[in-house]
Order: C-alpha cells, then structure tokens, then sequence
C-alpha cells in the first residue's frame, strides 16, 4: 500500500468516526428534556392547587431561569431522557382540585398528592398515566367516586382519609350521586407534542450544518479523503454488481 493510499484510508477513518460522534452528540441532545407539555400540564396543577403558604408549587415558572421545570420544587426528572418521572408535593397544605391536564405527564412513575387539603374528584386522566407505579393521594378531602384504571385500583393505601371517596379498592360503595356523570376528558387538547419544540428545530439545523460541512467541507478541501472516498465508491459499485450477477448466473443455471 502505497503512502497516499495509508493517508486516504485514515483520512477515511477519521470522518467515520466524526460521523459516528455527532450521531450520538445528536442522540443526547438536552434540548429533549421537560417538554412544554409537561411543563404546562404542571402549571395548570399550580393553578388549581394553592398552598396558603407560598409553598413550593407556588413558584413554578416565576422567573424566566426557571422554564425547565427539571428543576423546580418537588419535580424529578430522569436522568436519561429529561422527562418528569416523580411528583412530590406531600403535606404542603395545598387547597383546590386536581387537574385533567395531569394525565399529561405520561412519564410520571410517582405522584405524592398526601397530607394535604385537596378536595373534589379524582380526575379520570390519572388512570391513563400508564407507567405510574407510586400513588398517594391519603390524607385529604377528595370525594366521588375512584377513576376505574389498570393501576389505579391496584393502590389500596393510596386513598385513605378521604372519607368521601368510593369505589374499588375501597370497600366504600357509591351511590348513583356519586358515581356522577360519565366524564370525557380531553388531556391533548391546545398542547402541544411534548418532542417539537424550538430547542428540536435549532437542534436539527444545527445537526445538519455540522454533519453536512463536517463530511462534504472535508470532501471539498482535502484532495486525499475525496480520492479515498470515491475509490471506496466504486469498489462498493464493482463489488455489489460482480455478487448481483453471480446470484443471478446462479439462479438461471438451476
């Protein structure tokens, strides 16, 4: 092999690495994190729970440092995809009614709603969080009757001291009155998909800026990698028609 041959086949080498390192930059990109979806399905849980005493649910998006809800109070997100998995906001002396919107945070594993004063239903968009293992809604003043769901009945300690609360798991009973009207919850509605953001946009073209001048700049300014590269062209050219045409001499021989 002679030396121009060595470079061009490193120079090959080196761009298939860079190509490989900016595919998995892109993969990890932090732009996918807490999504607008899950950060407005948090304030609209801040809009219809108050805490008399400025508790923390009180200073979710406040300031403007504050958009990545990753970081606000009693908000855990995973460390692989960004996404809010935990929910904690027990014993913060929170009044008012738990939103539909909550069922958007489809990522949620625990949610801790105990020892507070929230009252009224349950909503029915809680039982369509399907990977919610964790549930505690004891200790307040909710009534009605339990959303029927998968994993919902499943949680027999999750309802205690809700006196006004029925259905299974609890042995409670409801009445017609309780049971109310079938409710129909809309949890996508003016949301927005949780993956198209601005930061995905800037993400994508500054993806394909990199990886287009990264491979084509180096093509264009380096006469040892374009020789290489194209050489590596027309043997994958030669050698798919040389193996297509010995397949088919095969198949017409039998």
């Amino acid at each position: 092999m002679t030396l121009t041959n060595m470079v061009g086949v490193r120079c090959f080498f080196k761009l298939l690495y860079a190509i490989v390192v900016l595919i998995l930059l892109h993969m990890n990109n932090p732009c996918i994190g807490c999504s607008e979806r899950e950060s407005q399905a948090l304030l609209a849980l801040k809009q219809g729970l108050v805490a008399d005493d400025g508790g923390p649910s009180l200073s979710w998006g406040r300031e403007a440092q504050n958009k990545d809800c990753c970081g606000w109070d009693g908000v855990h997100c995973s460390d692989q995809t960004g996404h809010v998995v935990k929910l904690d906001l027990q014993d913060q002396y929170l009044q008012g009614q738990i939103p539909s919107r909550i069922g958007n945070l489809q990522e949620l594993d625990s949610l801790d709603l105990s020892r507070n004063q929230i009252n009224g239903r349950i909503p029915i968009s809680i039982s369509w969080i399907n990977r919610i293992g964790y549930l505690d809604l004891s200790e307040n003043n909710l009534s009605g009757k339990i959303p029927i769901g998968t994993q919902l009945q499943t949680f027999d300690s999750a309802y205690g001291g809700n006196p006004l609360l029925c259905g299974e798991p609890l042995p409670r009973i409801c009445s017609e009155e309780e049971k109310g009207p079938r409710q129909f919850v809309l949890v996508n509605e003016d949301d927005k998909d949780g993956l198209i953001t601005q930061g995905f946009y800037i993400s994508m073209g500054l993806g394909f800026a990199v990886g287009f001048w990264g491979v084509c700049g180096t093509l264009l300014l380096n006469m040892s990698c374009r020789y290489t590269y194209f050489n590596f062209l027309t043997f994958l050219n030669d050698w798919l028609y040389v193996n297509v045409e010995i397949i088919r001499q095969r198949i017409l021989n039998k």
